[in-house]
């Protein structure tokens, strides 16, 4: 996600048309003007996706109705992204990458740490990837791209030269990662990141492995941000098991929770036909009471252990309305602060794609 982008990307199941919405185009070399072949041609943050052919084509169908940000991407090119309206498809794209190298050789306000992965990589993977159950096992496959800058002013700031490859096998997802950028505030122990993502299924001929992938993910879902977002889109927030409360900041870090909960009509307004506003003042408490906290779940009040309730707290980092869709995804995607539970949870190794939908599933060992 970029904050500097908008992003409306309506792609729950059953809303795809079947004629006439598809985007197709071409992809060359901004430079030499040659074909670019194997781009990678996504929606953002889906599952949805295509690369180029050896003659730099491409062709996207069932384009889902809504707004959309089509981006496109290649190893030593600067991506590219377009907001697609289904009220303009058909559509047909001409695409230039432009080449990044000097773009990266550019940045000298302060070198890049000769051995960065080596004294930053551990720390980089347990706030960027995660630690919970579902990131077990997550890897940066090519790790090597990522440099590492730690600034005088104590801010830690990671770059990548390529779109990161990670592999999840809890959750069976291939996700291809374009960083925009990963700060870390030292003084102050923020975390910001953001990115473009593209989601692939690993393959499994074992049965078994696949209802296990799916179990891992309905749990990764439900208590989310993403389930949460869906749930006040649709007004159905204490029926799937959420609570909202009015939570009062008092000192540095400590919170009086008022008793009264909130629905989502006080917290909601319409923007258009398939957006709508969530605004509110000062701070809100998030409990989700239908499953316990991450077994890797460290609770700043009672430890180490997981098994408590998820409790998460949100404030409106911006102070402006944030734009939300029935699929979940809102924006300025960094325009929400999150403390508490989503704050350990939100991670790469821990989220789904947009156009993911629940399963019912069976358990498996």
């Amino acid at each position: 996600m970029k904050s500097q982008l908008v992003l409306f990307l309506f792609l729950a199941s059953g809303i795809y048309a079947q004629t006439g919405r598809i985007v197709k185009g071409k992809v060359t070399n901004g430079q030499t003007g040659s074909p670019i072949s194997n781009a990678s041609v996504y929606f953002a943050n889906t599952s949805k996706g295509v690369v180029t052919n050896e003659h730099g084509l491409f062709e996207i169908r069932n384009i889902p109705i809504g707004n959309s940000e089509l981006v496109i991407s290649f190893i030593g090119f600067k991506s590219q992204s377009f907001h697609i309206s289904s009220q303009s498809l058909p559509l047909k794209l001409d695409i230039q990458l432009q080449p990044k190298v000097e773009e990266l050789e550019s940045v000298t306000v302060q070198p890049f740490e000769k051995n960065g992965w080596e004294k930053w990589g551990a720390f980089f993977l347990t706030h960027f990837i995660g630690t919970s159950v579902a990131a077990r096992g997550a890897k940066i496959i090519n790790y090597k791209t990522l440099k590492f800058r730690y600034s005088k002013e104590s801010v830690l700031n990671v770059v990548a030269s390529e779109p990161l490859i990670i592999e999840n096998p809890a959750l069976g997802y291939r996700i291809k990662y374009d960083l925009d950028e990963f700060d870390y505030d030292s003084t102050k122990h923020f975390v910001n990141f953001q990115g473009y993502r593209y989601f692939e299924d690993l393959l499994t001929a074992n049965p078994r492995m696949s209802k296990r992938w799916k179990r891992n993910r309905k749990d990764a879902y439900e208590g989310s941000i993403m389930h949460f977002m869906r749930c006040l889109y649709n007004g159905t927030l204490l029926k799937n098991g959420f609570e909202v409360h009015r939570s009062i900041l008092k000192g540095e870090d400590f919170f009086v929770i008022s008793p009264n909960i909130l629905n989502s009509d006080s917290l909601v307004a319409n923007s258009d036909e398939n957006t709508k506003l969530f605004f509110f003042k000062g701070f809100l408490e998030v409990i989700y009471k239908n499953a316990k906290t991450d077994p890797n779940y460290s609770n700043p009040e009672s430890g180490k252990g997981g098994g408590w309730t998820q409790k998460s707290q949100i404030n409106l980092q911006f102070g402006e309305p944030i734009i939300f869709g029935f699929d979940g995804n809102f924006t300025p995607p960094l325009g929400l602060f999150l403390t508490g539970y989503w704050a350990w949870s939100e991670k790469v190794g821990h989220i789904l794609p947009l156009d993911y939908e629940p399963e019912e599933t069976d358990d498996v060992k």
